[in-house]
This record gives structure tokens, C-alpha cells and sequence, in this order.
């Protein structure tokens, strides 16, 4: 919100800048969103922050994990997309810093850009310091990384490489899906479903645990 707020200004002022009303009421929003989100996080504020602190202390070091995870972060884009899809993602995301770079005429293409980064950037930070992750925790932010490769994309459309590409990460994610549902299929625990239904009769009691 800070980021689009300045560049929503023609003119550079300070006063402009931090002496807003929009500024504010858009950064107001975000925790009136919040409430109507969570209303719960008001009415019963007790519980909200007793659960929300023990999440986010233990969270990133469930496991005993000490570090930080800056490296690991990218790996789950992998796991979530394919390691083609990454690779070429991967240099429309470099390429985007080379665009950014040009003295060229894409000023607002520029600024939506530097948008997408402050965002992805900061989430990065935030979460890639975490000694534990998670890849639920990369999900969020891997399409604003994605669409950070736009201009590469654009550059590529005109030739052969752009269908060469989207056939070779098409296969291998079609292959990937196939693979992970046959998986699931032949899955021993689906086959122990199923004698349950068969064997088991209705309001028996069965044990059940995590494991």
C-alpha cells in the first residue's frame, strides 16, 4: 500500500507523502479486513492471541530446526511447480531486473513490477528466516514470483521458444499429476477403506490416531 501510494504521486512531496488521507484510510483497512475476516480475533481476543503467539513462536522451529531457510524457500517453489516450470520462471524473474533496469518507455509496467517485489521481497524475508519451512508456507507468494516474469514471457511470445516451453512444462506437470494420482490409487490405506466398509459393521467403535 505504501509503495503504490508513492508512486501514485506525479509530484515528490514529504508532506504529500506521509501526511495522506488515503494513505491512511488504506492502511486502515487492513485491520478493519482482518476483524471482518476474524471477528473472533476481537470477541474473543483471549484465545486469538494465546493461539496466535504459540503458532508463531513454535511454527518455525517445530521440528528443533535452527538456521534460517533463504535457500530451502526456493526449493518449494520447485516442489510446487516442477523444476522446467521453475527453471524458466527462475530467468523471467532475473530477466525482470534487467527490464527494470532499461531506460525504456514501460513506466507503469515498471512500477507494477516494483510492486510485486516489495511484496515478494518482504515475505521472503520474513518467512525464508524461519528455521523450519514448510511448503504451504512458499504457496502465497509463488504467483506474484510468477508473474514478476511477464516482460520474459512477453520477449519469448514472438518465437518458437514460448510453445517449445509451455509443451515441455505441460508434459512434465500432465506426466507429474498422473504419476502423484496413480500414487494416491494404489495407495495401501485406500485399499484398507475399503475392507473397513466391507468388514466392519456400522457403530462399531474403531481406535483411531494420527498414526
Amino acid at each position: 500500500i505504501v509503495v503504490a501510494h508513492v508512486f501514485s504521486q506525479r509530484h515528490f512531496s514529504w508532506p504529500k507523502l506521509i501526511f495522506s488521507r488515503p494513505l491512511y484510510l488504506g492502511l486502515a483497512a487492513v485491520p478493519l479486513g482482518f476483524i471482518a475476516g476474524n471477528p473472533f480475533a476481537i470477541l474473543d481476543y483471549p484465545t486469538f492471541i494465546s493461539h496466535f503467539m504459540y503458532n508463531y513462536i513454535v511454527t518455525p522451529v517445530y521440528d528443533g530446526s535452527t538456521g534460517n531457510s533463504y535457500i530451502k524457500f526456493w526449493l518449494g517453489f520447485v516442489e510446487i511447480i516442477g523444476w522446467p516450470s521453475f527453471l524458466l520462471f527462475s530467468l523471467g524473474f532475473g530477466f525482470c531486473f534487467y527490464f527494470l533496469l532499461r531506460d525504456s518507455k514501460y513506466l507503469q509496467e515498471k512500477h507494477a513490477l516494483i510492486l510485486l517485489l516489495s511484496v515478494f521481497f518482504l515475505y521472503y524475508y520474513k518467512f525464508g528466516s524461519f528455521p523450519r519451512i514448510e511448503t504451504r508456507f512458499v504457496l502465497p507468494i509463488l504467483p506474484y514470483w510468477m508473474i514478476l516474469s511477464g516482460p520474459f514471457w512477453r520477449l519469448l511470445k514472438p518465437t518458437r521458444i514460448f510453445p517449445i516451453s509451455l509443451a515441455v512444462i505441460l508434459s512434465y506437470n500432465g506426466i507429474c499429476g498422473f504419476y502423484v494420482g496413480k500414487r494416491f490409487a494404489e495407495d495401501p490405506r485406500m485399499a484398507a477403506l475399503e475392507w473397513v466398509k466391507q468388514n466392519i459393521p456400522e457403530g462399531s467403535s474403531i481406535e483411531s490416531t494420527r498414526y
